[in-house]
C-alpha cells in the first residue's frame, strides 16, 4: 500500500510542477499590479501591467483548479488516452452540474463555487425572477471520484461483443455514456453527503469563535486550514475567519462595522490606524513562507550526497527559496510532502498549528492586505508585503520577536527535516523493515561485494556495481523500489523517500565487506 501511495509522487510529478508554475505566475503577477505594494513602488509602464495581468489571472486558473490537472494525469494512459482524458473532463462536468441539482439548504454561499463557468438558472418558486445556482465546491473529492469512474470503468472494460447495437454505439461510445451517468449520480451522493461533512467544519468554526485570543482554538485553526487547503477546500475555514464576524469586527472612525480578520486590517492599512489585534489568523504565513519553507528546501537538499545532482539542483532550490521568501509557495510543496514524505506532512501540520498558537501567545500581528477581496494579491504571508508594514510602529515593536521566532522555527524545521529522512522515513517503530529491506537489496544487487559506490538523491539510490550481469532488477522492484533505471553500470533505484536511509544501509553493507578484505 506504501509503495502505491509512493508512486503517486512519480505519476504526478507534472501535475505538481505546474501548480508550482502557477503559484510562481500568481506571485509575479502580482508583485507586478497588486496596489498592497503601492507604498513601495508604482509600475505605470502598460507592457508589464498586461504581463503581470496575464500572469496573474493565468496563475489564478492554475491553483484554483489543481484538482483538474491532477484528475487529467490520473486518467492518462499510454493507450486509451484518447478516450479517458475526454470521459474525464465530461464526467467532471457532469459531477459538478448534479451536485447543483440536490437541495443544499444550510449551506453557506462560499461552499459554492463557479468551476469552469458552469452556473444554472433556476426559476423563482413564486415569482418570474431566477437566481444563478453554482456547483458545490467539493475541491480535490470531485476530480478523485471522476478519476477513480474512469479508471474503473476502463481497467474493467469487456471484449467487444457483436450484437445489434454494435454498429450503432461503439465501445468508446458505451465508457463514455457510462462515465457520464456514474459522474452524476456520484456528484448527487456528495452533494447529498457534504451537510454532514460541512456540520464538522461549522462545529470547529464554531469552538475557534468562542474564544479567538486563545492559542488552543487558534492551534486547531492552523491545523485544519493547513488540511482543507490540500483538499483544496480552504475557503471552507478561512472565509469565516478572514471576512465574516467571526474573525472579529472593528469600528471605523467613519462609524462603519468591519467584520473579517483579513478585512479589519485592510481597512485599517489604508486608514492608518492599528488596534493591535487584527493579523492573528494571518502572522503564521509570514514564518512558514520565508523562514520554514526555505528550511525545509535546504534540508532536503543537503541530505543527498551525489553531488552531480546537488550542482544541478542547487540554483533551483535557490529560486523556489527566493519565490517562497517574496511571493510564497506553500500549496505545491505541501501537495509534494503529503505525496512524497506523508509522516513528515503530518508533523508539519502539528508544527504548524502549534505556530499559530505560539504566535498568539506572544502577540505577534502582521495581517494581509487584500484590498480587493479574496483573489486579490498574492498568498499571504510574503516577505514584500511584510516590507510594506515596517512603517507600522505596531510591527515595529514585534519585528525583533519575529524574526527571532522564524529563526528559530527555520532551525527547527532544517534538524527536524534532516532527522526525519535519515532516521525515521521507513520503519519509525523499529520492526526490522529497514533491515529486511536493506538486506533484499544487497542480494539482488548481486552481494555487498559487488556494489562499487552508493550515492543518493532525496528520491534515488544511485549505485554503481562491478559487475551488472549479477543484478537482478525483479529483485530490486520485489525489494521495495518504485521502479529501476539502468545505465551501464549504473542502477538508479527509485525508492522515494527512503533514499537516504537505504542508501546509508547499502554503504554500511560495502563498507563491512571491505574491512573484512
Amino acid at each position: 500500500m506504501l509503495k502505491l501511495w509512493h508512486s503517486l509522487y512519480d505519476v504526478l510529478k507534472v501535475p505538481l510542477l505546474i501548480i508550482l508554475v502557477g503559484m510562481m505566475m500568481v506571485g509575479t503577477g502580482s508583485l507586478l499590479i497588486s496596489s498592497t505594494f503601492d507604498s513601495l513602488y508604482v509600475i505605470n509602464v502598460p507592457v508589464l501591467v498586461m504581463v503581470g495581468r496575464i500572469l496573474s489571472t493565468t496563475g489564478a486558473f492554475i491553483v484554483a483548479n489543481f484538482p483538474l490537472f491532477i484528475m487529467l494525469r490520473l486518467v492518462t494512459r499510454k493507450a486509451g488516452s484518447s478516450v479517458t482524458v475526454p470521459c474525464a473532463l465530461c464526467g467532471y462536468v457532469a459531477f459538478a452540474v448534479s451536485t447543483m441539482l440536490i437541495d443544499n439548504e444550510g449551506l453557506p454561499a462560499y461552499a459554492f463555487k463557479e468551476i469552469l463557468g458552469i452556473s444554472l438558472q433556476l426559476p423563482g418558486t413564486y415569482s418570474s425572477a431566477s437566481s444563478v445556482v453554482y456547483p458545490l465546491d467539493t475541491g480535490i473529492v470531485g476530480a478523485l471520484c471522476t478519476a477513480g469512474i474512469v479508471l474503473l470503468l476502463y481497467h474493467n472494460r469487456q471484449p467487444k461483443k457483436h450484437n445489434a447495437l454494435s454498429h450503432i454505439l461503439t465501445r468508446s461510445t458505451w465508457f463514455f455514456f457510462i462515465t457520464i451517468v456514474l459522474c452524476a449520480l456520484a456528484g448527487a451522493a456528495v452533494a447529498f453527503l457534504w451537510h454532514y461533512f460541512y456540520a464538522i467544519i461549522a462545529r470547529i468554526i464554531t469552538v475557534i469563535t468562542v474564544d479567538t485570543a486563545n492559542p488552543v482554538n487558534l492551534s486547531l485553526y492552523g491545523v485544519t486550514d493547513r488540511i482543507l487547503t490540500i483538499l483544496n477546500l480552504n475557503n471552507l475555514i478561512r472565509t469565516p475567519f478572514w471576512y465574516t464576524g467571526a474573525g472579529g469586527s472593528w469600528i471605523a472612525e467613519s462609524g462603519t462595522s468591519i467584520a473579517g480578520d483579513v478585512s479589519i486590517w485592510t481597512a485599517q492599512t489604508s486608514s492608518g490606524v492599528f488596534t493591535g489585534m487584527s493579523g492573528r489568523f494571518i502572522t503564521t504565513y509570514y514564518v512558514l513562507n520565508i523562514f520554514t519553507v526555505p528550511a525545509l528546501l535546504w534540508a532536503m537538499f543537503s541530505v543527498q550526497n551525489d553531488k552531480e545532482k546537488k550542482k544541478k539542483q542547487f540554483f533551483f532550490v535557490l529560486i523556489l527559496t527566493l519565490f517562497s521568501m517574496f511571493t510564497g509557495i506553500l500549496l505545491p510543496v505541501e501537495l509534494c510532502l503529503l505525496l512524497f514524505a506523508p509522516l513528515l506532512f503530518v508533523m508539519h501540520c502539528a508544527v504548524s498549528g502549534l505556530l499559530f498558537a505560539l504566535l498568539q501567545s506572544l502577540q505577534i500581528y502582521i495581517g494581509y492586505n487584500a484590498p480587493n477581496g479574496l483573489s486579490s494579491g498574492i498568498m499571504p504571508g510574503s516577505l514584500m508585503e511584510l516590507f510594506t508594514y515596517l512603517s507600522n510602529p505596531g510591527v515595529q515593536e514585534k519585528l525583533s520577536m519575529f524574526v527571532l521566532v522564524g529563526i528559530c522555527i527555520a532551525v527547527f524545521y532544517f534538524v527536524m527535516t534532516r532527522f526525519y529522512f535519515r532516521h525515521m522515513a521507513i520503519d519509525l517503530f523499529h520492526t526490522g523493515r529497514k533491515e529486511k529491506m536493506v538486506h533484499a537489496m544487497v542480494e539482488a544487487l548481486g552481494g555487498a561485494a559487488n556494489i562499487h559506490r552508493v550515492t543518493s538523491t532525496i528520491s534515488s539510490v544511485c549505485i554503481d556495481v562491478f559487475e551488472e550481469e549479477r543484478v537482478d532488477e525483479t529483485k530490486l522492484l520485489a525489494a521495495g523500489a518504485v521502479y529501476v533505471e539502468h545505465t551501464g553500470d549504473r542502477f538508479i533505484v527509485h525508492v522515494t523517500e527512503a533514499s537516504t536511509m537505504i542508501r546509508i544501509g547499502l554503504e554500511k553493507k560495502r563498507q563491512a565487506v571491505v574491512r573484512d578484505v
